[in-house]
C-alpha cells in the first residue's frame, strides 16, 4: 500500500508540474479553439464531468463517487464574493447535478488524516434523536511542518482547543473555512423540526377562556374546499415566488432543495441537468435573490463581543485544556502582531469599501516553497502591513532609552512614575517580538523602505509627543499682573 501510494503520489506530481507550466498563448482544447479559462477573471461558466451518472468503480469493484469539475462565470466589475461566492455556486451545482443530503468542505491544501472522520461525523448528522438539528460538524485543523517551537503560532491550539472547544455544543462555534461537513438543508437556510407541541384545550364554546370552539366536519371540509379554490392558487404562486427569491429562478435547483433525502429527479436527463448546472453558476443568477446576503452590523458586533469575553477567560481555561503556556502565550503574541497590521488594514479597507465604495483584491499566495523545512516562515515580501509594527517598536525602543536616560539625570525620584511606563513598553516589546525576529530574518536584512518610513513616522509621533508633553518638568513663574512689575 505504501509503494502504491509512493507510484502515486510522484504521478500526481508530474502532472501538477507540467500543468504549471502554463504555454505562452495559453492552453488549447482538443480542437484546437482557446480554452476559455486562460483569461481568469473574464470567461463563461465551465463544467466538466470526470465520473457522471454512471459512475466509475475502482479494482475491488466499489463504485466510485461522482467526480466534476467546476469553474463559475467571471466577467470584470463584478462581485464574485471570492471564497464564498464560490462555495455558493458549488453548493448549487452539486444540488443540481448529485444533491447528496451531506457536503465536506475542504481547502485546496489540506487532507484528511483519519479515515473514520467522516463515518464519525455522519454518527451526529444522522443520529436519530438529534442529527434533525444539527447544522455541522466541523473537525480542528492540525499543520504540519510547523517548527518545533511554533514561533509565529501556526498550530492555532488555543483557538482549536480552548475557544472551539468551549462553544462546542452551544451554538458557538464558527465555521473556520475547511475541514467540516456540512447538511445541506441547514445551508439553504431551513429551520430545524420544532418539538411537539402541547395540545391546545378545547372547550364547548360556552366559556371563551379556554380558546376556540372546535369546529363541526362539515366546516372543516368547507374550508378546505375553499382553500382549494382560487385562494389556494394564489398561495402556490405566492409560494413559487418566494421560493425563486430564495434560491434563484431554476426550477430543478428549487426542487432539489425540498428533497431532504437528496437525489436528482429521476425524469431529468444527465444532458438537461448540465445546461441546468451552468445556469445557476452564471454571474447573474444571484441578482435580486438571498444568495450572498451579508451579515447585518448588529450580529458582527454581537460576534466581536462574544469573541472578546472568550479570550478574555483565557488564563483560567488552560487550567482544563491542556493547552501549554507557550502555545497560549503565542497566541498572545499574535493577536499584538495581527492588531497593529492585518487587522487594522482591514478596518481601513472596510472602512473606505463602506464610505467611498472602493473596494479592495487580494492575490492568492502559493502554498509550495523551494526551502527547506520551514523556509515558508522565514519567507520575506515586502508589503506595507510591516510599517505599523516596525513603527511601533521604534517608538517603544527609543521611549525606553529615552525615559531611562531621563530618569538618570534627574534621580532617584523620577524612577517611581518610570516603572509603569517601562513595563508598557516592555509589553509591546515582548509581545511584538516574533516580527522583529522574522523581520530580521535570517541574513540579517531588512527592506531599506521599511526602515526609512518606520523611522520617519516615529520621528512625526516622538516629536509630536514632545510637543505636547515633554520630559522635563514644567514650571509656573509668578503672574506679574497680579504682583506688578517690580515683584
Amino acid at each position: 500500500m505504501k509503494r502504491e501510494y509512493e507510484e502515486f503520489k510522484v504521478r500526481i506530481n508530474a502532472l501538477v508540474a507540467k500543468a504549471s507550466k502554463a504555454p505562452i498563448e495559453g492552453w488549447i482544447m482538443p480542437d484546437g479553439t482557446p480554452w476559455p479559462g486562460n483569461n481568469t477573471k473574464d470567461h463563461p461558466g465551465m463544467i466538466q464531468v470526470f465520473l457522471g451518472s454512471n459512475g466509475g468503480f475502482d479494482v475491488e469493484g466499489n463504485e466510485l463517487p461522482r467526480l466534476v469539475y467546476v469553474s463559475r462565470e467571471k466577467r470584470p466589475g463584478f462581485q464574485h464574493h471570492k471564497k464564498a461566492g464560490a462555495m455558493n455556486a458549488l453548493v448549487r451545482v452539486a444540488g443540481v447535478l448529485t444533491n447528496a443530503p451531506f457536503m465536506l468542505n475542504l481547502d485546496c491544501d489540506h487532507y484528511v488524516n483519519n479515515s473514520k472522520a467522516v463515518r464519525e461525523a455522519m454518527c451526529f448528522l444522522m443520529d436519530p434523536q438529534i442529527g434533525k438539528k444539527v447544522c455541522y460538524v466541523q473537525f480542528p485543523q492540525r499543520f504540519d511542518g510547523i517548527d518545533r517551537h511554533d514561533r509565529y503560532a501556526n498550530r492555532n491550539t488555543v483557538f482549536f482547543d480552548i475557544n472551539m472547544k468551549g462553544l462546542d455544543g452551544i451554538q458557538g462555534p464558527v465555521y473556520v473555512g475547511t475541514g467540516c461537513v456540512f447538511k445541506r438543508q441547514a445551508l439553504y437556510g431551513y429551520e430545524p423540526p420544532k418539538g411537539p407541541k402541547r395540545p391546545k384545550m378545547i372547550s364547548c364554546g360556552c366559556c371563551p377562556c379556554f380558546g376556540r370552539r372546535r369546529k363541526s366536519k362539515h366546516e372543516s371540509n368547507g374550508d378546505i374546499a375553499a382553500l382549494g379554490g382560487a385562494d389556494g392558487d394564489k398561495e402556490h404562486l405566492m409560494s413559487e415566488m418566494n421560493f425563486e427569491k430564495k434560491f434563484g429562478q431554476s426550477s430543478i435547483f428549487v426542487t432539489s432543495t425540498l428533497m431532504e433525502d437528496g437525489g436528482v429527479p429521476p425524469s431529468s436527463s444527465p444532458a438537461v441537468l448540465l445546461k441546468e448546472a451552468i445556469h445557476v453558476i452564471s454571474c447573474g443568477y444571484e441578482d435580486k435573490t438571498e444568495w450572498g446576503t451579508e451579515i447585518s452590523t448588529f450580529a458582527s458586533l454581537f460576534f466581536i463581543a462574544l469573541f472578546g469575553s472568550i479570550i478574555a477567560t483565557g488564563i483560567l481555561e488552560l487550567r482544563w485544556s491542556g493547552v501549554s503556556i507557550e502555545e497560549w502565550w503565542r497566541n498572545e503574541q499574535f493577536w499584538v502582531i495581527g492588531g497593529i497590521s492585518a487587522h487594522l488594514f482591514a478596518v481601513v479597507q472596510g472602512l473606505l469599501k463602506i464610505l467611498a465604495g472602493i473596494d479592495t483584491n487580494f492575490t492568492v499566495t502559493s502554498k509550495a516553497t523551494d526551502d527547506d523545512d520551514f523556509g515558508e516562515l522565514y519567507a520575506f515580501k515586502w508589503t506595507t502591513l510591516l510599517i505599523p509594527p516596525t513603527t511601533v517598536l521604534i517608538i517603544n525602543i527609543v521611549g525606553v532609552v529615552a525615559g531611562i536616560s531621563d530618569a538618570i539625570n534627574n534621580g532617584y525620584q523620577s524612577w517611581g512614575p518610570l516603572f509603569g511606563k517601562l513595563f508598557f513598553s516592555f509589553w509591546v516589546i515582548v509581545h511584538l517580538y516574533p516580527f522583529l525576529k522574522g523581520l530580521m530574518g535570517r541574513q540579517n536584512r531588512t527592506p531599506t523602505i521599511v526602515v526609512i518610513w518606520s523611522i520617519l513616522l516615529a520621528s512625526i509621533f516622538s516629536l509630536l509627543w514632545v510637543r505636547i508633553d515633554p520630559f522635563v518638568m514644567k514650571t509656573k513663574g509668578p503672574d506679574t499682573s497680579m504682583c506688578g512689575i517690580n515683584c
